[in-house]
């Protein structure tokens, strides 16, 4: 469940017709994040996602998605733990992390990650800035990402759309945040690291973000973007 009204509040977002523009988020609070509802509208054998991110804190979650069956609480997780890119999934059984080292933390400095999956053979593939730094099989071969959950930028799920811990809060600035039903190629990763204000991703394009709601009182929408 989401928080109640009483204990969040609705922050400014301005109109956006493109990407060129960012999220900073300036501390690290429960109550800073953006959230869509029926995120995924079918379920996915295939997944990619992308952003771009300034490192402002050691332990930070850009996006996580999350689905409710039976009771049981599936998590597709996006972090950066210790200058380390991590990437987990339980569908519903967690995976082991996958992570790999990224760069030296230098506040301000912009970065890309991204990350693509195919279910057919478990075929994960992690890339920083461009470069493929991790490519294995085995990765929940066979399991499907349910449609109609809730995707959540800036804090990582306890519960299905909350229970948020201000520990694994996003801080900094993030933008260009794509999202694709496919495992895009490595020229798509190359092609996407060269600028945060190409607006792509099939499922989730950044111009979207007026599709669901942003929450905070520490979050600001700056235009035009400062990354690349």
């Amino acid at each position: 469940m989401l928080f109640s009204q009483d204990v969040r509040k609705s922050a400014t977002l301005p109109k956006v017709q493109s990407a060129d523009y960012l999220l900073l988020f300036k501390q690290k609070t429960e109550i800073d994040y953006w959230v869509k509802s029926n995120a995924f509208p079918s379920p996915l054998q295939e997944l990619s996602i992308c952003c771009w991110f300034t490192l402002e804190a050691d332990v930070v979650y850009p996006l996580t998605y999350t689905t409710m069956t039976d009771g049981v609480l599936n998590h597709v997780n996006f972090g950066i733990i210790n200058e380390r890119i991590m990437f987990r999934m339980s569908l519903p059984v967690y995976s082991k992390k996958r992570v790999i080292h990224g760069w030296t933390k230098q506040p301000g400095v912009w970065h890309s990650a991204c990350v693509t999956w195919e279910s057919a053979d478990g075929v994960i593939a992690l890339y920083t800035d461009g470069t493929l730094k991790k490519r294995e099989t085995g990765f929940h071969n066979g399991s499907t990402i349910l449609s109609g959950g809730t995707l959540v930028i800036g804090q990582v799920q306890g519960s299905f759309g909350g229970d948020f811990d201000v520990i694994q809060a996003f801080k900094g600035s993030l933008a260009g945040v794509a999202i694709y039903d496919r495992a895009i190629t490595a020229d798509e990763v190359t092609t996407y690291s060269k600028s945060c204000k190409l607006n792509t991703g099939n499922l989730f394009k950044w111009s979207d973000i007026g599709l669901g709601q942003l929450y905070g009182e520490t979050v600001d929408v700056i235009q035009p973007a400062t990354c690349p």
